[in-house]
């Protein structure tokens, strides 16, 4: 794309990878690396689109950018269907949409607020969190929304009734996007430099310390036994038991804001800001790494056949044969935004 690729790949039903870029475009691109279509923003992209599906085709796309609008394209005809501003400031969407199940559309913004948005484009809901909202929202099967913020905390957000169920408060700033576990519990980290495990009621479960001094921008990916996988900005990337014990811990040469994503045989892979991306086997040893031309925050999306998708500082999208068999089926929450759609949503 010639800028920067930090937003993370979603791949649709028949393998079209879509991404967005700092050059202020929305990429979609086929499995052999050919663009099959670009669509302008007004503003550099740091959201990962949400792909929407109709069964046969990928039907929407939504995906934020920072000209302060949420957009909706059609994934078909490669034409903006519409683009919304996030009142009531018109901030930037640097949160990724999330998708519920009666297909309104949830996104943080860095007006303070997290939006719920009709599928026509008008503004169904607003919640003002007192920070800006990087994070981007998960939905559990109740339709609880959980997002964090700026200012300190994470929310749940009753979307049947539109208010808030709870907040609880971490003392440091929340940019880390939650994952939901096979019991509702809700893991998501912390500039406080650790990794948060909180029950679906609001209360602490446990706090895993990383390291102090450290934010943790990366979103947590669970394994099938429950493992809790998580990068940190000290270069770590942590596996921590469902317990909140430590596993082991994987050391690269830059902080790690990529979320890991688990494919069938267990592997994790993740991007890190030395330029490289890794495969780690699940007992924590070096699979692979691949260098890049740049910091990598983007993350890593598994296609069906193994293929690994990967944004880089260097403005490249990389295709990497990682040699395994897809994205784990069975993972409570395998890859950040939970699937390769970027649903964000438990099914």
């Amino acid at each position: 794309t010639g800028n920067a690729i930090e937003s993370s790949p979603a791949i649709g039903i028949h393998g079209t990878i879509y991404v967005g870029s700092f050059d202020n475009k929305i990429y979609a691109i086929h499995p052999d690396g050919t663009t099959a279509w670009t669509v302008p923003t007004g503003g550099a992209i740091f959201s990962s689109p949400s792909a929407v599906t109709d069964g046969i085709l990928d039907s929407r796309l939504y995906i934020g950018s920072n000209d302060s609008k949420l957009y909706a394209v059609d994934a078909v005809n490669a034409t903006v269907l519409w683009s919304a501003f996030c009142p009531p400031w018109d901030a930037a969407v640097e949160s990724s949409p999330a998708v519920g199940a009666d297909g309104t559309i949830w996104v943080g913004a860095d007006d303070t607020w997290i939006h719920r948005f009709n599928d026509n484009g008008t503004v169904k809901w607003s919640y003002d969190t007192g920070g800006y909202v990087i994070s981007s929202p998960a939905i559990a099967p109740d339709g609880t929304v959980y997002a964090g913020s700026n200012d300190f905390k994470l929310y749940a957000l009753n979307s049947t009734f539109e208010k808030l169920d709870w907040s609880f408060g971490t003392g440091s700033p929340v940019r880390s996007s939650p994952a939901i576990g096979a019991d509702g519990t809700i893991y998501f980290g912390s500039d406080q430099g650790g990794l948060y495990a909180v029950t679906s009621g609001g209360t602490i479960q446990w706090f895993y310390e990383i390291q102090s001094g450290y934010g943790v921008f990366s979103s947590p990916a669970i394994g099938s036994d429950g493992t809790i996988y998580i990068g940190s900005d000290n270069g770590d990337l942590h596996a921590v038991n469902p317990d909140g014990s430590p596993q082991w811990s994987y050391s690269t040469g830059g902080a790690i804001r990529s979320t890991p994503a688990i494919d069938a045989d267990g592997a994790i892979h993740f991007g890190s800001s030395d330029g490289y991306v890794y495969a780690l086997h699940p007992d924590g040893t070096l699979k692979w790494d691949i260098p890049t031309g740049g910091p990598v925050h983007s993350s890593p999306a598994i296609a069906s056949d193994g293929t690994v998708y990967i944004g880089s500082g260097d403005g490249i999208l990389y295709a990497i044969k990682g040699g395994g068999p897809g994205l784990c089926t069975v993972c409570p929450w395998p890859m950040f935004r939970h699937d390769s759609l970027h649903t964000g949503i438990v099914d």
